[in-house]
């Protein structure tokens, strides 16, 4: 029986472990202090060429693709 694998191990990943850092801290504004608009959704998914839905699944470690 084989394991699952997460993450970028995965072989059908697309996002790198360091890009979904990013991403999270894109859209908590960790990377912009100060910073009155926070990335949203579709603009988190057109600048990792993903999905809305696939974005939102990851924000909410429902998903890691």
């Amino acid at each position: 029986m084989s394991r699952a694998q997460f993450g970028e191990t995965n072989p059908n990943a697309k996002l790198t472990d360091a890009q979904v850092d990013l991403m999270r801290a894109l859209r908590e504004g960790e990377r912009n202090p100060g910073a009155k608009r926070f990335w949203t959704l579709d603009t988190l998914a057109l600048k990792f060429e993903i999905s809305r839905r696939s974005v939102a699944r990851i924000l909410a470690n429902h998903q890691r693709p």
